[in-house]
């Protein structure tokens, strides 16, 4: 089943009940929704949630995006969160993504998708459809 639409989660709202949360994912995964747990790597949020709940996303937040090129260590925890994704069958999405490098590193370390002011600043519906509609 396709997903078209994705919901994004914040693990505060998973940590203070996972297990009334979880009913509810199961039945919006079942529904056809994807479930992308937001600015991963950032929290307290256990790779327990991962295998736990019925997630189909994960989100690097842009404070990592951020330092690639300026910090190793950092550098090797995107990579291993792209590899415990990539194990658990789990699309990664960069937030944050501002350069042409940083783009290119991501790209070539498999991350699936990319956000951020390098590829369109946020807009309103209106402008979205104003700078996107086609010529018919």
């Amino acid at each position: 089943m396709q997903k078209n639409i994705t919901i994004e989660i914040t693990e505060n709202v998973l940590i203070k009940d996972i297990t009334q949360a979880k009913p509810i994912l199961d039945e919006l995964k079942n529904y056809g929704f994807g479930l992308s747990l937001d600015d991963f790597g950032t929290g307290y949020c256990s790779l327990s949630y991962l295998s736990q709940l019925p997630i189909t996303e994960i989100k690097i937040d842009r404070t990592f995006i951020k330092a690639i090129h300026q910090d190793k260590q950092i550098e090797s925890v995107i990579k291993s969160i792209l590899a415990v994704a990539n194990v658990s069958n789990l699309i990664v999405v960069a937030e944050g993504v501002e350069t042409y490098e940083q783009s290119l590193w991501l790209k070539e370390n498999e991350c699936h998708l990319l956000q951020g002011y390098y590829y369109e600043i946020p807009l309103t519906f209106q402008e979205f459809s104003q700078k996107y509609k086609k010529n018919t």
